[in-house]
C-alpha cells in the first residue's frame, strides 16, 4: 500500500503557516553598472551582481525576464539584484590596501503583512535601499537604524543568526 493517502491527509491536519525563504545566491558577474541609479553609464564603483543572465546598463523588466537562466536556486526567479563590492582598507600597511571581500548573497522572502495583503511586485518594480558613500554609523540618527547585519556562523552560536546593528566587527564565514 502506497503511504500517499496517509501523507495526504496528515498534511491536511497541519495547521495553514507563514515561511520565508532563504535563497543563497551565487555572484553572477561582477561589474561597473547600475542600471537604476546609473543607467547607461559606468557607475561609480564596483557592484556584485545576482540573478537572471541578462542583467544590463539598462533596466527594461521584459529583457531582464527573458534571461535563460540563473544563479538563483529557484530557477523560475529572473529577477536581479546587486549590491556594492566591499573592500577591507588595512591602514597598517604602507601604503594603505584595499582587498576586496568574497561575497555572496541571501536572498530573503520574509512572511510580512497580513496574508490576504502580500501581493507580487508590480511588472518593472525597482527598489533602491542605502547610501554608497556612508562609512560611518550613528544609532542615534534614523536612517542609521536600518543598517543591520547578520552573520550565519553555525560554528559560534554566540554569533549565528543575531540581527546586529551597524557594521559588521566581526568575520564571517
Amino acid at each position: 500500500m502506497s503511504p500517499l493517502p496517509l501523507l495526504l491527509v496528515l498534511a491536511a491536519l497541519i495547521p495553514q503557516v507563514y515561511s520565508f525563504v532563504i535563497l543563497p545566491s551565487k555572484v553572477l558577474v561582477s561589474t561597473r553598472l547600475d542600471p537604476v541609479v546609473q543607467p547607461g553609464v559606468t557607475s561609480s564603483h564596483l557592484h556584485n551582481i545576482v540573478g537572471g543572465n541578462r542583467f544590463n546598463a539598462t533596466y527594461d523588466s521584459q529583457f531582464l525576464l527573458s534571461s535563460t537562466c540563473t544563479t538563483s536556486p529557484i530557477t523560475v526567479d529572473r529577477s536581479n539584484y546587486w549590491a556594492p563590492a566591499m573592500y577591507f582598507f588595512n591602514k597598517t600597511t604602507t601604503p594603505p590596501t584595499f582587498t576586496r571581500v568574497s561575497s555572496g548573497f541571501n536572498i530573503y522572502y520574509l512572511p510580512r503583512g497580513n496574508k490576504g495583503d502580500i501581493k507580487v511586485f508590480p511588472p518593472g518594480f525597482k527598489m533602491v535601499a542605502g547610501d554608497n558613500g556612508r562609512n560611518t554609523y550613528n544609532a542615534s540618527l534614523f536612517d542609521n537604524q536600518a543598517i543591520s547585519w547578520v552573520c550565519l556562523d553555525y560554528n559560534n552560536p554566540a554569533v549565528n543568526g543575531k540581527e546586529t546593528p551597524g557594521f559588521p566587527t566581526t568575520n564571517c564565514p
